[in-house]
């Protein structure tokens, strides 16, 4: 009978997360990473409220991405429930759950991560990063029964299988060097990869993300990788670990651009 192990900080969460196949790279070195990195990783959540007449618990569906500090930004329509929930009590927590890993037969075996903390109307900045993650949502964001919300979060609670459990503070997954320092220089990062560096894009989209081939574009970057847009498709590829300035970031992506053109295609 497995024992349940509850672990107060990320401390064992390290190796934990590598035995659950925590999706993103960098998090091999860093457990609170790791579990900012299932959510990086996520397109969606499963979004938790409370019903704004009985009190009860309400669990829907929603699509997610992140911003520069790997805060949920959330598209919602006021028509719906967990809209008219977080409009009476902002309290709020999303499940992030990684894909299964190969042979995984019990769901409880995987990675999932929970951000606990209360809804807030998004910045004007969150519908980029939004849409780099859903670029389908451009045909029904500007509706004007949608909004952009984000989950600002209080504490993270990560499980990485039966009884392998960690709890982080919100300061310790989402701050922390280059998220400042990669937001400023975001938009010039992007001008120069599209222009300058294309071929390197569709690499990055072929053989690191596993996409088919396309007129790719890097949409989005921030200290823990980046996200390639090609029409209504998306994809995520993370760094080996953050970036903390423009220096790190150069070296990351000629890198990654050096082990896509060595990566064969299966």
């Amino acid at each position: 009978m497995l024992g349940r192990i509850v672990v107060k900080s990320g401390a064992r969460f390290k190796a934990i997360a590598q035995e659950a196949s925590m999706p993103e790279a960098n998090g091999r070195n860093d457990p609170a990473a790791a579990a900012r990195g299932l959510i990086r990783q996520a397109q969606i959540a499963h979004f938790g409220t409370l019903m704004a007449d009985t009190g009860h618990p309400y669990v829907s569906l929603v699509n997610v991405a992140t911003d520069p500090a790997g805060t949920p930004i959330l598209l919602l329509s006021s028509l719906a429930w967990h809209t008219k929930n977080i409009e009476r009590d902002g309290r709020a927590s999303a499940l992030f759950v990684a894909a299964p890993a190969a042979g995984q037969i019990d769901a409880l075996q995987g990675a999932r991560v929970t951000v606990l903390g209360h809804m807030a109307p998004a910045a004007g900045s969150d519908r980029r990063r939004y849409l780099a993650q859903h670029p389908q949502a451009a045909d029904y964001c500007d509706f004007s029964d949608f909004a952009l919300w984000r989950l600002e979060p209080r504490q993270v609670h990560a499980v990485a299988g039966f009884g392998r459990i960690a709890t982080f503070t919100a300061a310790q997954v989402f701050e922390g060097p280059g998220v400042e320092a990669i937001a400023a220089i975001e938009e010039e990062a992007l001008a120069h990869m599209n222009r300058d560096h294309r071929d390197a894009v569709q690499l990055y989209a072929t053989r690191l993300a596993g996409t088919a081939a396309g007129d790719w574009t890097m949409a989005a970057v921030d200290r823990d990788g980046f996200t390639l847009v090609e029409g209504s498709r998306s994809a995520r590829v993370a760094f080996d670990r953050p970036v903390a300035n423009a220096i790190e970031l150069r070296t990351a992506l000629a890198e990654m651009a050096h082990r896509a053109r060595h990566t064969s295609v299966c």
